[in-house]
């Protein structure tokens, strides 16, 4: 995935099952994302 302001690329990987948070939170820190931003867009 790829951020659109920033640019940056964050590999998001494919489970069956639900990924566990610290694996979310380190997704959102390599895009550069925050957990507020997440929020806004689900």
């Amino acid at each position: 995935m790829r951020h659109p302001e920033t640019k940056r690329i964050a590999s998001i990987p494919f489970h069956a099952r639900d990924i566990k948070r610290g694996l979310l939170f380190g997704i959102l820190k390599q895009a550069g994302v925050s957990k507020e931003q997440l929020l806004e867009v689900l």
